[in-house]
Formats: C-alpha cells, structure tokens, sequence
C-alpha cells in the first residue's frame, strides 16, 4: 500500500483529471474511467475476473492500476449495471483522493458515489451523489473491498439490497469511513464506529477530505434551462416563500414553481 501512494507518474496512472458532463451507455460506465483490468479481448463490454487468469509456476505479473487526484461533476447513466462517479467497474487497482458530485444511475446493480464495484483499494475519496439503482449501491461504492479514509454525502437508494451511505457491501477492510447522517447508513443500512460512522453537519463539515464546494448549498430556479436566479442557504434552513422569485410568464400563461425542500 505504501508503494501506490508514492506513485506520482509513469505506466498505469491516471493523474489529476477532471471531467463534466453526462456520461450515457449499458454497463462499466465511470466518470473518469470505465473499466480497469487487464485485455478484456474482443468484447469491450465485457467484464475480466481475476480467477481466469493462469500464470507459469516460475512466473511473476506485476498490476498497476491507480486513479489518483481525479475529480467527475455531472451525471453517469448505466442501462443496465456497473456505474461510477469515478470508475464503474474496478476488478484491480487503486483510488486515492478522488472526488465525484453529480448523479450516478444503474438499471440493475453496482451504483457507487465513487466506484460502482471495486476490488481494489479506495482511499481519501468523497462523493457528494444521488444514486438510483436496484442492489449494491453506495455512497462509495456499490460493492467494494478496501476503503479507507473516504466521506459522503448520500441521497438516494436501490430499491433490492446491500444499500449503504459508504458502502452497499464491502468484502474486505473498512477504517476511518465518515458519511452525513440522512437517509442511507454505513455498509447496508448499519453504522460501524469510524468504520462507516454518520456523523451530524456539525461535526462532519469540519472533516477535511470534504471539499468546500460540498458544504455550499443553494436554489437555483431555470426556466427552459435558463437559471433566472440562485438563492443560497445554509445546510437545514428553509428558504421563505417571500424569497422566491416570481415565475415568469409564458406563452400568455403563467407559471408555477413546483415544490422543494
């Protein structure tokens, strides 16, 4: 572990990226990165396992895969499974301080703020998402192993199982894992002390793995994608009604805003 968190350059190493948008296809889909295996072969959809692999008795294979210091803001739409705020599916390699805000979505399975599933290493990561799925999903990730160090900031939920704020399922080593207490809880809906521990605005605001940006909050009223205005707020307040502005009219008829928090 303290070799990938000195890989700064070189082979197998996606470094300090940044992506926007809206990321749209049927499975493995991810922010920065679909997929990270080895050769899937011919089929580009296809998912590798590491338990196919065979190698010679006297041979030595050596994997490195690390996404590092990348960050996703938009949205990524899975038809059927596997979708990510960075990666959708990550059958090796690591995530260290990487950052997604935005939408993540699966038809199926394996929806994650982070990773949607992972077997490899996540560490010092923080979503702020709203997931949609039916099992594994999670505000890190869907199905993960190893996440260490990570926040999230979690709306949403499947509508099967495994659904968690940091995890929906995680098969390996859990530490130091914090999420904002709202709907979801820790690893599918159980909270583990300072494994994936929620925590009150109060205190979760002044982690520092969170970025600013996620404890800035506001309003914004479009009109045929048009924003007319912005209204910022503190995380709990309500906005009054006198604040609002008003709808403008269209077409000869006017308009009604429809209702918010």
């Amino acid at each position: 572990i303290s070799y990938v968190r000195d890989i700064t350059d070189g082979n197998g190493l996606i470094l300090s990226c940044t992506s926007s948008g809206t990321i749209n296809g049927d499975n493995n889909l991810g922010g920065i990165v679909g997929t990270i295996a080895p050769e899937l072969g011919d089929d580009p959809e296809a998912t590798f396992s590491m338990d196919e692999m065979e190698l010679l008795s006297d041979a030595v294979a050596t994997l490195r895969a690390v996404v590092r210091d990348c960050r996703f803001d938009g949205t990524v739409s899975a038809r059927n499974d596997s979708a990510g705020g960075i990666v959708g599916w990550s059958e090796v390699g690591t995530l260290i301080s990487c950052i997604a805000r935005g939408t993540i979505e699966t038809g199926t399975d394996y929806c994650g703020g982070i990773a949607g599933h992972t077997k490899g290493l996540v560490e010092h990561c923080a979503s702020l998402v709203q997931l949609s799925g039916e099992s594994w999903i999670g505000g890190i990730a869907g199905l993960g192993q190893d996440i260490t160090g990570c926040g999230a900031m979690v709306q949403g939920g499947g509508s099967g199982e495994y659904c968690g704020a940091i995890a929906g399922q995680a098969t390996g080593t859990l530490s130091d894992n914090y999420y904002l207490k709202e709907h979801l809880a820790g690893v599918d809906g159980v909270d583990y002390s300072y494994q994936a521990q929620g925590l009150e605005f109060s205190s979760f605001s002044k982690l520092d793995r969170i970025p600013s940006d996620f404890l800035e909050f506001s309003y914004r009223f479009l009109v045929n994608g048009t924003v007319i205005a912005e209204i910022p707020f503190s995380y709990g307040d309500s906005i009054p009604a006198t604040a609002l502005p008003s709808a403008p009219e269209w077409n000869g008829q006017y308009g009604q805003w429809g209702t918010f928090p």
